[in-house]
């Protein structure tokens, strides 16, 4: 099953656990003029309207948070966000006309899958790799054709220098979503940097 908006998603995996940095965010959305919330344990902050630029040192956390864009006539977007340093990440949202109640179902589980990825990406975060990759395993079983859980799982083997591992998850990414042009050029870094050779 692909799920709406994923590829946008996967852009923003990459940037948060690949050596990628950020200490400023851009939030743009498709149509502009959505209103972007910072959601913290208990409650909603509104950081303004998109487009919106933003400082690191704005929000009340330094670890991994969730933003909510939202606009009247549209269905509300959750993206998870894991702050690094030193760059801009863009992080861009295609905002859906809102549907008759037979798309509840759906996006019921796009919002179950965001989670348990949103949770492997905290797992990382905090450096517990083996509980990521049981995580990752799991989702699997759930969603075996979803690739962010090959991207996922590729960036802790390398994390883990394991780079055939790596490899081989990153392949099988690509055979799910050749789109992944990140990870088409990672993964090519990898094979030049191990002598050109496919695993």
């Amino acid at each position: 099953m692909r799920l709406m908006g994923l590829p946008i998603f996967t852009a923003l995996l990459l940037a948060a656990i690949l050596p990628a940095c950020a200490t400023s965010y851009r939030f743009q959305s498709f149509p502009d003029g959505a209103s972007v919330y910072h959601r913290g344990a208990t409650q909603r902050e509104l950081l303004g309207q998109t487009p919106i630029d933003f400082a690191k040192a704005a929000l009340p956390t330094d670890g991994p948070f969730l933003i909510e864009v939202e606009k009247p006539g549209y269905e509300t977007r959750e993206v998870a966000v894991t702050p690094t340093d030193n760059a801009l990440t863009t992080i861009s949202v295609q905002l859906k006309a809102k549907e008759t109640a037979g798309s509840d179902e759906s996006l019921k589980r796009a919002r179950g899958i965001l989670k348990q990825v949103f949770a492997v990406q905290e797992k990382i975060y905090q450096k517990r790799y083996v509980d990521a990759l049981a995580a990752l395993k799991a989702l699997e079983a759930e969603e075996s054709k979803l690739p962010e859980v090959f991207v996922l799982r590729g960036s802790i083997y390398v994390l883990l220098n394991d780079r055939e591992q790596a490899k081989k998850e990153w392949a099988r990414a690509l055979e799910l979503d050749p789109s992944l042009d990140e990870i088409k050029v990672r993964l090519g870094k990898l094979q030049a940097a191990d002598g050109g050779g496919k695993s």
